[in-house]
């Protein structure tokens, strides 16, 4: 039923000339077939989404639907595509300054990395986000980024990975985060 909402109102839009509109329906869309496993079609919906909002001129949602395909690629272990998706989605985020997604997008840069069992690279971009997230005050994001890094290094650095894990506890605990308190711990 989403679905079929979305595609009517990129439809309207369309007719109407309305482009940032279609194209977040058309985002929408991707989602939904994102959803359903459709990820081919939702690879399209996403791209033509970028189309239609850069007509638009509208750079948070072209940044949203590059954040999505990087995703997307990633899940089909499309690479190269995935980091292209995420540099462009990051030039979007900093052209908005969008600092806080713009640490996401490096959290996501770094999982490709990891999944690709290239430890360092994996750890330069979970390092970088890390900064951004410290400096933004956003401590369970900060966190994160903490437990990303001991994991990573875990493997090339015995000693950073248990500082990083360290530096982990001590902030789950200041924010009374008893899940990741147990992360930091094992």
């Amino acid at each position: 039923q989403s679905k079929a909402m979305h595609l009517n109102a990129y439809e309207t839009m369309m007719r109407l000339e309305k482009w940032d509109n279609a194209g977040y329906s058309k985002s929408m869309l991707g989602s939904n077939l994102e959803m359903e496993n459709k990820i081919d079609s939702s690879i399209a919906a996403h791209t033509e989404s970028i189309v239609l909002r850069r007509k638009a001129d509208n750079k948070e949602g072209q940044a949203f639907s590059w954040k999505t395909l990087g995703k997307l690629y990633e899940r089909t272990g499309q690479k190269i595509q995935s980091l292209e998706a995420y540099d462009s989605a990051a030039f979007f985020y900093a052209a908005i300054s969008d600092s806080a997604e713009q640490a996401q997008n490096l959290l996501n840069i770094g999982k490709v990395h990891e999944n690709d069992k290239d430890f360092r690279k994996a750890q330069l971009y979970y390092e970088k986000a890390a900064v951004v997230l410290q400096r933004l005050q956003s401590r369970t994001g900060y966190i994160d980024a903490l437990i990303k890094l001991g994991s990573v290094t875990w493997n090339i650095d015995m000693d950073a990975s248990q500082q990083y894990y360290a530096t982990s506890l001590q902030e789950s605990k200041a924010v009374g985060d008893r899940v990741n308190q147990l992360y930091s711990m094992v």
